[in-house]
């Protein structure tokens, strides 16, 4: 159970960072090196802060229910 919890947040930082990295690519022009316009800038703004976004509501959520499964724990040994 730890290797597969350990495994999914590996996974969920990691497309969180991938998000922002594919936006600093896109501010970077590297997907569209000869296209002069504003579009790619605003997709890797977009794509920055929405990345950004998500990990940090990631981890105050994962953080949030580390607080309560220690919760349930300590009112388990309680009750034995």
């Amino acid at each position: 159970m730890y290797n597969k919890n350990m495994f999914l947040k590996i996974i969920n930082y990691a497309i969180r960072i991938i998000i922002i990295i594919v936006g600093i690519l896109f501010i970077c022009g590297v997907f569209t090196p000869y296209d002069k316009s504003d579009i790619p800038t605003i997709i890797g703004i977009i794509c920055i802060l929405f990345g950004t976004y998500r990990l940090i509501i990631y981890k105050i959520k994962s953080k949030r229910y580390e607080f309560y499964s220690d919760d349930e724990s300590n009112d388990i040994d309680k009750k034995n």
